[in-house]
């Protein structure tokens, strides 16, 4: 079950899609999200609900071009 916890902490976000070589306008297509959350998670300016870290590890390993398989810990630690 996905809660609406939030988290501020810093992510390995933009590390791992840079890694992956996807833009923010990719990775916020594929995870159905605004160019600005997938900002707002990478920096954690703002809290990044449960629900919006599992699109984003969802995105990211539904990517065909991906380079290995993530956990949501790899990316949110």
């Amino acid at each position: 079950m996905i809660t609406a916890k939030a988290s501020r902490k810093s992510s390995r976000l933009k590390e791992i899609r840079l890694a992956e070589a996807q833009t923010k306008s990719e990775l916020a297509r594929r995870a159905g999200l605004s160019v600005s959350a997938i900002t707002d998670a990478e920096n954690g300016t703002r809290n990044t609900a449960e629900v919006t870290k599992h699109k984003i590890l969802n995105a990211l390993n539904e990517n065909p071009r991906k380079k290995r398989q993530y956990r949501l810990e790899d990316i949110f630690p």
